[in-house]
């Protein structure tokens, strides 16, 4: 199927995200932010059992999974998380466009507005710092 490239995207996007919010919460400089990262890591996770899950049902391979980049300072990784949720919102909702299939068309648009809310969370974050 066309969109298995981007569902393999998707499952490696998920993965970084999860080990980059890992690294994150260590950094957090307050218990407030560390929930919300945290928070914001199990829905990553929700994304992945999703994006694996579609890839299974079509049949697709599981990507090989390289490694991913981990914030050095907590401001630096936040500013990270904002672009990097506000692209993956982007690309989730150009697949929901793209699958003729409904339920994938409902788990991206779902993932979607997760990461648009991430972002949102993360800037608060920074603007607090």
């Amino acid at each position: 199927m066309f969109l298995i490239p981007d569902i393999s995207r998707s499952i490696i996007g998920e993965v970084h995200a999860y080990q980059f919010y890992q690294r994150l919460a260590e950094l957090a400089p307050n218990e407030q932010n560390r929930q919300t990262i945290l928070r914001i890591q199990r829905d990553e996770a929700k994304h992945y059992r999703w994006f694996t899950m579609i890839m299974s049902n079509l049949g697709g391979q599981q990507p090989q999974i390289p490694t991913g980049e981990v914030p050095m300072t907590f401001r630096e990784g936040v500013r990270t998380a904002i672009n990097h949720e506000l692209e993956a919102a982007a690309f989730y909702q150009d697949v929901a466009y793209r699958a003729t299939d409904r339920p994938i068309e409902m788990h991206f648009m779902h993932a979607m507005h997760d990461e648009q809310r991430h972002a949102s969370l993360f800037q608060l974050m920074l603007s607090s710092l």
